[in-house]
């Protein structure tokens, strides 16, 4: 029986040569694969080279295939459409670029008041004017309280806008560009498309909230004479303002306007209602008050702390319905009382002035100077809009009685633009009498001590 021999191989000799086949093959790419490495990382560091220049030389790189060409295509001009950007954007610089930015956030026609005709002089911008703000006459009711209808219908946002100029998209381009890098041109270009189309279209918005707004604010005013109607028996066919002034009418609507913009939960029956009787009620104090106008004499002198009592409980109705200011005025035309005398009736101090007063310690012959002072400097921390600085005067002269009201005033007179005086309390401050130490007939009718109201 034949047995037949198998030769057993060289196993090393396999494995190596196995593995001198795999090096031949592996060497030749990595080293394919650095200079391509090498290549591209060498373009892209070169600077102030055309869009030609570079894709010649991505094209030259060794070891690039057709797909990496077709890529690295789409890249560079990407990176060019994003630099000749930059460089269009880039043309705006300093004011031009504030001026168009600021266009372009907004959008809107000229303000009127950024208009210049003939010789007038330029507007100053943010910086305030306490005058000009207070030039309107105002009650408790100051410019600047909530309203139904809020925005001046020459307000920026509810003007046409006009489409975006050619610098303006370019810039909004860029600064888009800058916030999404990975997005390509059209992306960029539609996102800023979008946006123009509805900076276009947001006056046409705004107008809209302006016009549903103007129904809502009719529906009060309708709701307003119907319950007054209702209250004063006034039929459809005869006039209701010859039992309500115009002013009492305006202060019904400020104030229903008010209270539904601090309170949009609020019920609009409900707020008419409580302004109407507010209304009425003022009205009929107005009545009391000329009858304590009228009383004889002998009532002047033996009944003035009952009548002072009077005077001050209907303060109440009159800040309530928002005319304090009002009731003031009457207290010096109808009862003869002077400035000083007037305020001090018709002005309660607010909670926050109540408690700065509260605090105060009598003072002596050797600080009153300094500590009057120091009670008109710190004036700003417990003023609010509705408190007079007379009647705050006289509460202070209360708890001390060595404070100087002329050294106070005059401070005040001082610092009033940082103080921020209303329109009101200006006018009291500067047609202050001589009340304090020379009371008049009315003070001495109306206030025991013969006429001392502190």
């Amino acid at each position: 029986m034949a047995i037949q021999t198998i030769e057993r191989g060289d196993l090393f000799g396999k494995i190596g040569k196995s593995f001198g086949e795999g090096l031949s093959t592996q060497i030749p790419k990595e080293i394919e694969r650095k200079r391509l490495s090498e290549g591209l990382q060498k373009l892209s560091q070169e600077d102030n080279l055309t869009p030609f220049e570079r894709f010649s030389k991505l094209s030259a790189i060794p070891g690039i295939t057709p797909q990496m060409i077709q890529s690295g295509s789409e890249l560079l001009k990407q990176q060019a459409t994003r630099q000749n950007v930059k460089t269009r954007a880039g043309r705006l610089t300093g004011q031009d670029i504030q001026d168009e930015m600021k266009n372009l956030s907004s959008n809107a026609s000229p303000n009127i008041n950024d208009i210049r005709f003939g010789q007038t002089k330029p507007q100053r911008g943010n910086v305030p004017n306490r005058q000009e703000e207070e030039a309107a006459p105002q009650g408790n009711f100051p410019s600047g309280e909530p309203q139904i209808v809020e925005k001046n219908p020459l307000a920026p946002e509810l003007q046409s806008r006009l489409p975006w100029t050619p610098d303006q998209v370019m810039n909004e381009i860029d600064k888009t560009w800058d916030q999404y890098p990975e997005l390509t041109f059209p992306e960029i270009q539609q996102l800023v498309k979008d946006k123009e189309a509805r900076s276009l279209a947001e006056p046409e918005v705004y107008k809209k909230q302006q016009e549903d707004l103007k129904k809502t604010q009719e529906d009060v005013n309708e709701e307003i004479e119907a319950q007054l109607r209702r209250k004063l028996q006034v039929p459809k066919d005869k006039e209701i303002w010859d039992k309500l002034s115009g002013e009492s009418h305006n202060r019904i609507e400020r104030g229903v306007s008010r209270d539904l913009r601090k309170n949009p939960k609020a019920n609009v029956k409900d707020l008419v209602n409580t302004w109407t009787d507010r209304a009425l009620q003022n009205d009929k104090v107005k009545n009391e008050i000329k009858k304590i106008a009228n009383r004889d004499l002998n009532e002047k002198i033996f009944k003035a702390p009952e009548n002072l009592s009077k005077l001050k409980s209907h303060g109440k109705s009159f800040k309530e319905f928002g005319n304090s200011e009002e009731y003031y005025n009457i207290l010096q035309s109808d009862l003869d009382a002077s400035p000083e005398g007037a305020a001090s009736i018709a002005y309660e101090p607010s909670d926050i002035a109540q408690k700065y007063i509260s605090k105060i310690k009598p003072s002596n012959a050797n600080n009153y100077y300094e500590n009057t002072l120091k009670y008109a400097n710190d004036l700003p921390s417990y003023l609010t809009r509705n408190d007079s600085v007379l009647s705050l005067a006289a509460k202070i002269k209360e708890k001390d009685p060595f404070f100087d009201i002329k050294t106070f005033l005059e401070e005040v007179r001082t610092i009033e633009d940082e103080v921020a005086l209303t329109g009101p309390q200006k006018l009291q401050l500067n047609t202050r009498g001589t009340g304090e130490f020379f009371p008049n007939w009315g003070d001495i009718f109306l206030f025991p001590n013969l006429g001392r109201k502190y």
